[in-house]
């Protein structure tokens, strides 16, 4: 609700209005047709050419205020005329919520329960239960995974109304141009995009806590500089350069552990290997920089094969950074 003050005038401009219009362009409006200053204290309303659309300019004193409002009152009129009172309740009010409600849960419960057939770099599912009373919108991976795609159910038994319709539409000429899933697609062959490979090894490197080897590291050197505390400052030097080399320290999770999570957590994809490279990339360069420093990193003795230690660590942190990482 707009706080009108005493003396406030509310202009409305005739004939319909560009929606697509701004803060500059109402105002511009508002001073040649209506021949008043946007800056005065009053309120200028325009309705769009649908009559469906009204924007609002007001100067509050402090700034302009541009308010935008859609008017849903043709429904509610055919409504109250057909049914009177009850039918406004039932026919419009309850409906509208149950829209609402219906869209709220796609963008919530959709991305909680159901199954993944698509890498899509988040955490959306496919549900068939939220599917049935939201006309197909429950298959909400398939979406995530080709969003233009005017169908949303992939499968012939994933039921998807909206696309029925639209497709009877198509039929009768009403509709044109619908576009589908390619076959590379629904064959799940198609190669990601970089924003949904980052995104995907984001969540796959967060699996793995690359503060483990920190905490080790650091709990070690505490006991050995309590021990060495009582010795010369230059024997405490000795030992606290001798830590990196000499602890025993788990390794760091391999390529190959990272893979098999990936095919655990992750459905299948022509792009599995380049998201297992980005994470264990981000893996080793996070538990490299959870270290402490030290200067005798630089001699290091034979790894195992298949196997990261801290010296190694130490060299992902002091080299250049990839920008693939």
């Amino acid at each position: 609700m707009i706080p009108m003050p005493a003396g406030t005038r509310i202009w409305v401009a005739c004939g319909a209005t560009d929606m697509r219009k701004g803060f500059d362009g109402l105002a511009m409006l508002a001073q040649d047709v209506v021949k008043q200053s946007p800056y005065s204290g009053h309120i200028f309303v325009f309705r769009g050419k649908r009559s469906d659309r009204i924007k609002i300019l007001w100067w509050d004193g402090t700034g302009l205020c541009l308010y935008a409002k859609r008017l849903e009152l043709t429904l509610g009129v055919i409504c109250v005329l057909s049914a009177g009172w009850a039918g406004l309740v039932v026919g419009f009010l309850w409906s509208t919520v149950l829209v609402y409600h219906a869209t709220f849960c796609i963008n919530s419960l959709a991305h909680v329960r159901g199954s993944t057939r698509y890498v899509t770099g988040d955490d959306s599912h496919n549900n068939w239960l939220l599917a049935l009373f939201t006309m197909g919108e429950g298959w909400h991976n398939n979406h995530h995974a080709y969003q233009s795609s005017v169908r949303q159910g992939f499968r012939w038994w994933e039921i998807d109304a909206t696309y029925y319709i639209l497709r009877a539409l198509s039929l009768l000429g009403v509709v044109w141009d619908l576009k589908m899933p390619p076959d590379r697609v629904l064959r799940n062959e198609q190669r990601l995009g970089s924003r949904v490979i980052a995104r995907a090894a984001e969540q796959l490197a967060m699996h793995f806590n690359s503060a483990r080897v920190a905490l080790v590291v650091k709990s070690e050197l505490r006991e050995r500089e309590l021990m060495a505390s009582r010795e010369t400052p230059l024997r405490v030097h000795q030992c606290t350069a001798d830590v990196p080399r000499d602890l025993h320290l788990p390794p760091v999770h391999s390529r190959e552990q990272v893979l098999a999570e990936a095919k655990v957590r992750f459905a299948t994809s022509v792009s599995l290997d380049e998201i297992v490279d980005r994470a264990y990339g981000l893996l080793l360069k996070r538990s490299a920089h959870a270290l402490p420093d030290f200067a005798s990193l630089n001699r290091r003795p034979p790894l195992p094969q298949g196997s990261t230690s801290v010296g190694e660590l130490y060299q992902i942190r002091t080299a250049p950074p990839d920008p693939r990482v």
